[in-house]
C-alpha cells in the first residue's frame, strides 16, 4: 500500500498502474493523478475502477455523460440487478 500522492517510486517504473475505489473519495485526485503519470512509462496504462451508486436511471446517465466529457471511459457500467 502507498500514498498515491507522494508514490516511492522513480520515474517511468511502471507500465501499468492499478488504484482502486479511490480516485473519487479524495479530496485532491489530481495529485494522485500527476503522481501516477509521473511513475508510468510512456504508453503506460492507468486501471482506475470505481463503483458509484446514484438513486436513479436518469442520475447515473448523467454523471457517465459528464465523466465521458472529461475523457472517462467505461468498459462495462453495471445496472442495480448486476
Amino acid at each position: 500500500m502507498a500514498d498515491a500522492t507522494a508514490l516511492s517510486y522513480a520515474d517511468d517504473s511502471f507500465d501499468a498502474v492499478l488504484i482502486a475505489n479511490a480516485l473519487h473519495v479524495m479530496p485532491e485526485p489530481e495529485k494522485a493523478l500527476r503522481e501516477i503519470d509521473r511513475a508510468l512509462r510512456l504508453g503506460g496504462i492507468l486501471i482506475a475502477p470505481n463503483s458509484v451508486e446514484h438513486q436513479t436511471e436518469m442520475a447515473s446517465r448523467i454523471w457517465s455523460g459528464v465523466l465521458r466529457l472529461a475523457g472517462v471511459s467505461f468498459e462495462h457500467q453495471l445496472t442495480s440487478q448486476e
